[in-house]
């Protein structure tokens, strides 16, 4: 063995610990879930509300690549969705934030004035990045 030799294997090796360190890196504890509800037939108002809400989940761009906040559109119509319905107490296309905290869900909230400001995209926008914020808020602060 050469007198290279076992520095480059113990820089090998820590290459290899530090890569399986950042893909056994866990979950963010807390994040906020943000649903639209919807069914598989959908008119435009109801595509303007995925879209508005996507946008405004967007707009959170740190805390979506910190993995504290995710958004998610879903199909109540889908077998393995339909439980939603039950779970937040569902009649038609919505909004709802979840706030989970070590993979539990601490609270949820339904934004029903979302129809309301449906018409109105800023508004839609400011009520919806509002309730979310104070969803925010409530997580738990994150470690230095």
């Amino acid at each position: 063995m050469s007198r290279r030799q076992p520095f480059a294997l113990l820089g090998l090796l820590l290459l290899v610990s530090m890569a399986a360190g950042w893909a056994a890196a866990p979950p963010p504890a807390a994040h906020v879930d943000v649903f639209y509800f919807h069914r598989t037939a959908r008119c435009p108002t109801c595509l303007d509300m995925e879209a508005y809400t996507a946008e405004a989940a967007d707009h959170f761009s740190a805390e979506r690549e910190a993995g504290r906040i995710h958004f998610r559109a879903v199909n109540l119509d889908d077998e393995n969705d339909r439980h939603y319905e039950q779970d937040y107490a569902l009649e038609f296309s919505a909004v709802v934030l979840s706030r989970r905290v070590n993979s539990q869900e601490a609270a949820w909230t339904n934004l029903p004035d979302v129809w309301a400001f449906v018409g109105d995209k800023s508004n839609f926008l400011a009520y919806v990045e509002t309730e979310i914020s104070k969803q925010l808020e409530q997580l738990p602060k994150r470690r230095p």
